[in-house]
């Protein structure tokens, strides 16, 4: 099995224990069971470095690869960046709302506010990726 797959099962398997954990403290959250607000701060935050690890894996991968154009790298890396602060946002605001705990809604905003140039750069990425497939065409 190459690398690139063990490091992606990893992935699965973390975000799995990480979603079970999150889900089982919103379960307890809803029956008001002890425990649920260590759960769900340990799941969320938990999902965090999941994340932000996932995407520096991915960057070091993009980067490595010679077959890809540098600006499709370059606008790849960087919507990968901005996505990792906006899920990141997401989910700490998402933490914040549920433990109701001060400024989760700015969390929310802020990490909506970064998932757009996120957005914008993967599109920019992808249709440059794509100019260059018609051009060997």
């Amino acid at each position: 099995m190459s690398s690139h797959r063990k490091t992606n099962i990893l992935f699965i398997i973390l975000a799995s224990v990480v979603g079970l954990c999150v889900a089982l403290g919103g379960i307890f959250k809803i029956m008001h069971w002890p425990g649920s607000n260590v759960l769900i701060v340990l799941g969320m935050s938990s999902a965090c470095y999941v994340l932000i690890g996932f995407v520096i894996y991915r960057c070091i991968l993009l980067g490595k690869d010679k077959s890809k154009p540098a600006i499709y790298k370059a606008f790849g890396i960087v919507a990968l960046v901005l996505f990792a602060m906006a899920g990141s946002m997401l989910l700490v605001g998402a933490m914040f709302h549920i433990m109701h705990w001060p400024g989760g809604s700015p969390m929310i905003i802020l990490g909506a506010v970064f998932a757009v140039p996120a957005l914008v750069a993967m599109i920019i990425a992808i249709a440059n990726k794509n100019k260059k497939k018609q051009l060997n065409n």
